[in-house]
This record gives structure tokens, sequence and C-alpha cells, in this order.
């Protein structure tokens, strides 16, 4: 997000209160994890409200040309670090190569050196994200929505360790992503982390009709998760779009069960029951993972160690 002032200009002082200061707040006091999600779904209620009034008209049909919709080259996987590949966090390095070893899909890594070979981005878009008033995270939504819709495939992040083969349920569908107990707790139906979709989906053609037309109207966003936002107000307001969601099953996974154990000492009944839980697990490279605790390999260790 641009800065402070550029924010309050925007979007006022009342948004910057919600989104950004309360967020700090509930976070530092550590207030209950239930509190915390009740209050983000408080949030993104407003900040709905905000986008429906100001891009209600992207409801009706989608206005650019449609492209067809076709399932070749769904079996290809996309995921993006900036600076490449080589230049990653060693967690970036282990997932991308439980990726390539696990998925059962050929693997494109997107940069700052290829991106421009898999999409056809507005000047206006480029030119905020190389100033900095886009960030990199922002800027990989724009991506991953105008890929997916121009080529299909899937959408996996760069911190997603792979543990299995993707199923077959995520080829199955026009559009299909990972609606599990942890992402209804927050009123949402997928994850924008796991995306899959076919060429020419209309899911993915409005979320990257969206995204244009947002970025060419300000200099920040209004919320982290803008992309689930904007989302759910095509869930809610368009039938295809709810239809394509409904389309494909509710899931158990738990993409986070290997991460509340990462820094602990391994043993190996508890990592199965662990990995077990979903075919892929969400971790992050802002957190530094030790390989050992107290003398003993953690699990981190053991993963990074035995290419799980």
């Amino acid at each position: 997000m641009s800065g402070f002032k550029e924010y309050i200009k925007e979007f006022g002082f009342g948004f910057y209160f919600i989104d950004d200061f309360m967020v700090k707040v509930l976070n530092k006091l550590k207030f209950p994890k239930n509190l915390r999600v009740k209050y983000a779904n408080f949030k993104h209620k407003k900040v709905r409200k905000y986008l429906l009034k100001n891009y209600g008209y992207l409801l009706n049909e989608q206005t650019g040309a449609r492209l067809p919709s076709q399932g070749e080259g769904r079996k290809t996987a996309y995921v993006f670090w900036w600076q490449g590949e080589g230049n990653a966090p060693e967690v970036v390095k282990t997932c991308i190569d439980s990726l390539r070893r696990n998925s059962g899909a050929e693997v494109v890594v997107l940069s700052q050196d290829n991106y421009k070979n898999y999409v056809d981005l507005p000047d206006y878009i480029i030119d905020k994200m190389q100033s900095g008033k886009m960030g990199l995270a922002a800027f990989s939504d724009i991506v991953r929505f105008n890929l997916l819709y121009r080529h299909g495939g899937v959408w996996i992040d760069s911190t997603c360790l792979v543990v299995g083969k993707f199923p077959d349920e995520v080829f199955s569908y026009s559009f299909y992503s990972i609606n599990s107990p942890a992402t209804r707790a927050e009123q949402f139906r997928w994850t924008s982390f796991f995306l899959s979709s076919r060429r020419g989906d209309p899911v993915c053609g409005r979320m990257a009709e969206f995204y244009n037309e947002y970025w060419r109207d300000h200099d920040c966003s209004i919320t982290y998760l803008l992309t689930d936002c904007w989302l759910n107000v095509l869930y809610e307001n368009v039938p295809e779009v709810r239809r394509e969601i409904d389309a494909y099953p509710l899931s158990d996974v738990d993409f986070d069960a290997l991460a509340e154990i990462i820094g602990e000492a391994y043993d190996e009944s508890t990592f199965k029951a662990a990995a077990g839980k979903s075919f892929f697990h969400k971790l992050t490279y802002k957190l530094p993972y030790r390989e050992e605790n107290e003398g003993k390999l953690t699990v981190w260790g053991f993963i990074k160690n035995n290419k799980v």
C-alpha cells in the first residue's frame, strides 16, 4: 500500500481507521483469533460496499472481448517470484522444487524477466508498479487473473509447499479454488493463493477487468485482500460467477497444518499427520525458519534436507 497521505487522500480517514489502524491495534494487543476474524469480516463488508458503489457497472456483461473457454494448457502451474527463482529465499526455492517434484504439472516460474511473455498489461499498471505506487503483492494479483484468463492453468503462490499430486478435481471445473474451513470462517469460498481455471473463464476475465479499472483510478489498494472483496461482490451479484464457485466442492483441507509445527522438533508420526491434511501447505518467507532447535532437527529442517 502507498503511504499514509496517499491513502487518506483517496479513501479518507474513516477507511484508514477501519482497514489499517484498528487492525494494528487488535494484533498488537493480541486479541483472540476469533475476534480478529469477526473484525476482518466487518472491515471487508465496508470495503465491498465501497467497491459495489464505485465499480458496480462492471457487474453487467463483461465489457471486453471474451476469449473462448478452452482446456488446453490446463495442467501448467504458474508461480511468481519477481527477482527470479535463483534470487529467491530458501523457503521459496524449496516450495518451487516441491511443486516440480510432486504436483504432476508442468511448472513455469514467472519473474521480472519473462512475465510479459504471458500477459499483456496496460502501461499505467506497469508504470505504477515500477514507480512504487503499487506493491508486488498487488501486481501479482493482476498478473494471476490476466494470465489465467489468457492461458488457463493453475496459479499457486511461491510459498506453498506441495506434498502430493494435484487432485483430479483441480482440473475438473471451469474455475476452481479451495473452499476450506479457514476460508469459510472469513466468509470466502476460495483462496487467492491457489486458483485453477480454463482459458477464457469468465470469473478470471471479470477479475482481470476489475483490476484494470481499479488501478486506472487509484494509486494504492484500499485493502490487502482486495481480490477476496471484489470476488465476493461478483459472487453475490453475478449468477454465472456464483454457479462456477458453487460448482466445486467444499473441502476439509488444512493448509496451515505444517506451518503450525514448522519450528518444532521433527517427529515422523506428527509430521505425516499434519502433511496429510492437504496436498499443499502455506508457509511464509517472512519468518526465520530454523533447521535445528536446541540441537534437534525441526520440521523445517526435515523438509529442507529431505526434499519432501
